[in-house]
């Protein structure tokens, strides 16, 4: 990815410096010299909370026209972060027009109303809205791969895991809920990266790979065969991290760029905040906890928030200060909010898969309750834990393409806490946790326009419940510790369409 965003960075510093060269007899000339010699891709953290009173989704990209300082004065122009615009739409889009309606529209859009429109409207308060719902899932999936994902294959691909079931997420599936969620353009892997969100959206992308890489720097690039054609690679080639990643060039002469050559951001010149040095993988430890610690790995910091809990020993009121009157401070409440030990912990994931390629984008939603029957409702329905995001489109012309299956998590644990917080759940116990699920787990699943799919109907669908032992972190530089052992609950979704049962392979 960073060959890719330093081709950007150096055509974007090219066309800074022709902006400036406008400044030069002007007394703000300097500064703007200064500031694009000091640029670099801004990303957007879509998992970290937003500053008081703003939205996951930053104004930035949502205002239509904004006013600019000219060499002149000043003047409104069209947002260049609102949407791209075409100088013509390309012809080559015309196809799709039976599948897409407004494909051919001038400029790019998110989240179409209606979707299947020829001119449809914007729709970027309902990706505002929805980014709001979702970051808390996106946070607590993010942290969970940062923190317990050690091998780079498991980490970094959304490809099934089958002899792992605590293994099921990955970067790139957490990277598809933008995507899906954002919609229009993004919902389509040939014409993403016209709409200009894209490229913020990747640079975070890039900046979590590069503190993954920073936290677990002796695993990489593993050798794997090839399961989908590229202009460079058919099926069946055996890649590692010294294949070429063509088109990019290292060189004049004609060299490559591989996995193994672009390892590192310093190689081009740049690194993110939280890495420092790279050397100091305690302080990183520090700061993925401040951004991004959920409710399982944090003993004080989450449960403090929570003043009020029903627990399962009947007393319900414990205060961020340790308790009130009879009740014992049995969830690790401290004044100091510190990592101290805790008790062990259970974290509960909402696990999922099927044909990556076989639905194309598609949302499949997981709800702790009775959704209402209207899906395009359902991403802000109350009872919603989550989502998994398919970013795919479908390709029958690569039978090795449709066999391929990608999986992702949701998980549960915040959804969890805030129904023990309002008296609704007794506790994280097994034995209260799995009857609760059994009678009010549902899922859904639906096409990018809306349209529901029913689960028997999506290739190699499957949903199951598993829950593990976490021990919480001692220190705010160290890291949950999750347990080997799991427990798959076949009895949370078995004799249901796509629910694991008993004998199915996870």
């Amino acid at each position: 990815m960073t060959a890719t965003y330093t081709c950007l960075q150096q055509i974007l510093y090219a066309n800074m410096l022709d902006v400036v060269a406008g400044f030069r007899n002007t007394s703000r000339y300097d500064f703007y010299v200064n500031a694009a010699r000091t640029f670099r891709m801004p990303y957007w953290d879509w998992a970290a909370a937003p500053p008081e009173g703003q939205n996951s989704f930053p104004s930035s990209l949502t205002i239509r026209d904004v006013q600019v300082t000219l060499p002149n004065g000043t003047a409104v122009i069209p947002n260049p972060l609102y949407a791209y615009r075409f100088h013509p739409v390309p012809s080559d889009f015309s196809p799709y027009i039976p599948q897409i309606p407004w494909i051919m529209n001038n400029m790019t859009l998110r989240q179409p109303q209606p979707p299947r429109s020829r001119q449809p409207a914007d729709g970027n308060d309902i990706v505002v809205q929805r980014m709001n719902f979702d970051r808390l899932m996106l946070r607590d999936r993010l942290y969970n791969v940062l923190t317990t994902y050690d091998n780079f294959t498991d980490a970094g691909t959304e490809a099934w895991k089958a002899d792992n079931a605590l293994k099921w997420d990955s970067l790139e599936a957490v990277h598809n809920i933008p995507h899906n969620n954002i919609g229009g353009h993004m919902w389509y892997l040939p014409w993403s990266a016209f709409d200009p969100v894209f490229w913020l959206h990747h640079t975070m992308v890039d900046r979590t790979l590069a503190m993954w890489q920073a936290l677990y720097p002796d695993s990489y690039v593993e050798p794997m065969r090839q399961t989908q054609p590229s202009w460079s690679y058919p099926v069946g080639t055996v890649l590692d991290a010294s294949s070429p990643l063509t088109p990019f060039h290292s060189d004049s002469s004609g060299g490559f760029w591989t996995s193994e050559t672009s390892r590192s951001t310093l190689t081009f010149g740049y690194t993110y905040p939280e890495l420092g040095t790279g050397n100091d993988t305690a302080a990183l430890r520090r700061v993925i906890n401040e951004l991004y610690g959920p409710s399982t790995a944090m003993s004080p910091q989450k449960r403090d928030s929570l003043s009020k809990r029903h627990r399962a020993d009947g007393c319900e009121e414990l205060t961020a200060d340790g308790g009130s009157g009879s009740c014992p401070s049995q969830y690790g409440h401290r004044k100091n909010p510190s990592y101290q030990p805790a008790p062990v912990t259970r974290e509960y994931l909402v696990n999922i898969k099927a044909q990556r390629f076989g639905l194309g984008s598609s949302t499949v939603y997981v709800f702790v309750g009775n959704p209402g029957a209207d899906s395009a409702s359902w991403w802000s329905d109350n009872t919603l834990a989550g989502t998994y995001a398919m970013f795919a489109m479908p390709n029958p012309t690569c039978q090795d393409c449709m066999r391929m299956q990608a999986a992702g998590t949701v998980p549960l644990n915040t959804v969890l806490e805030a129904k023990v917080a309002a008296g609704e759940l007794g506790g994280l116990e097994e034995s209260i946790v799995v009857p609760y699920l059994q009678k009010n787990l549902q899922w859904r699943i639906t096409k990018v326009d809306g349209t529901e799919v029913p689960a028997a109907q999506v290739p190699d669908f499957k949903i199951a419940v598993v829950s593990t032992e976490v021990m919480p972190p001692t220190a705010m530089s160290d890291f949950p510790t999750w347990s080997s052992e799991y427990t798959v609950h076949g009895e949370i979704t078995g004799g249901r369409p796509g629910g694991f049962t008993a004998g199915d392979v996870i």
